[in-house]
C-alpha cells in the first residue's frame, strides 16, 4: 500500500535540515514541542515508525537548526540595511536599534542576531 506522504522517509533523509522543516511545515518560531507533534503527525503519514526518545532529538535539532537559519538570514537583511546608512560606527543609536528591530521577549536571540551582523560588516567586538 502506498503513503499518502508527498514525501518518503527516503526522501526525508536525503534533505537538508531547511527542507526537512519545510516538509514537516515548521517554522523557525515553533517551539520544540510544536517541532516534534509536527514530525511526528509527517513520519505517520510516511508510514515510518519512530521511537519518542529519537523524534525528541530530531526535533530538538531541528528547532536549533532553524533558529540558525533565521538568525542567518535576519543578519543578510539587517546588514544590508544598515549599509545604506554608512558606517556602523558612526551611525546613530536609534537609527540601528531601528534597523535591528529587536524582540523584548528573546535576548538570546538578539545577541545572537546582533554578533552575527557585527560579524557580516566587520566590526571587531
Amino acid at each position: 500500500m502506498k503513503s499518502s506522504s508527498l514525501y518518503s522517509y527516503a526522501d526525508y533523509l536525503g534533505s537538508t535540515d531547511v527542507d526537512k522543516a519545510g516538509m514537516a511545515g515548521i517554522d523557525e518560531n515553533d517551539e520544540v514541542v510544536a517541532v516534534y507533534e509536527k514530525l511526528n503527525a509527517l513520519f505517520k503519514k510516511m508510514r515510518h515508525e519512530v521511537d519518542f526518545e529519537s523524534l525528541y532529538e530530531e526535533a530538538q535539532r531541528l528547532q536549533v537548526a532553524m533558529k540558525k537559519n533565521n538568525v542567518e538570514d535576519k543578519s543578510e537583511i539587517v546588514a544590508r540595511d544598515l549599509l545604506e546608512y554608512g558606517p556602523y560606527q558612526y551611525l546613530k543609536t536609534s537609527v540601528k536599534a531601528d534597523v535591528f528591530k529587536f524582540d523584548v521577549s528573546d535576548a538570546g536571540g538578539n545577541m545572537k542576531l546582533f554578533m552575527a551582523v557585527l560579524g557580516k560588516l566587520g566590526v571587531k567586538v
